[in-house]
């Protein structure tokens, strides 16, 4: 589902500013992502795995371990790494 959104940020012609403005659009579509469609990030239990256990944040029932480690791996890996090898 990250190649869709790889396609979407790297053709859209509203980013001019290049990187600058493809990160955070990347972030944005993680978290959609994650948070809502496939409810990855929100979910304490995704896959058998506890989500919830280092640097547990009770107000948000996310951990910021991997709610960081998610949105970052796939920033780079799922959406600007495949966007700047195609931009080649």
């Amino acid at each position: 589902m990250y190649g869709g959104g790889a396609l979407l940020i790297g053709s859209s012609p509203g980013t001019p500013a290049g990187w600058h403005a493809m990160i955070p659009l990347a972030a944005a579509y993680v978290l959609l992502e994650a948070g809502i469609l496939d409810q990855s990030l929100f979910n304490p239990s995704y896959e058998g795995f506890d989500f919830q256990y280092p640097a547990h944040v009770p107000v948000l029932g996310i951990s910021a371990y991997h709610a960081s480690d998610l949105i970052a791996g796939h920033v780079i890996w799922s959406i600007s790494v495949p966007i700047a090898l195609w931009s080649r």
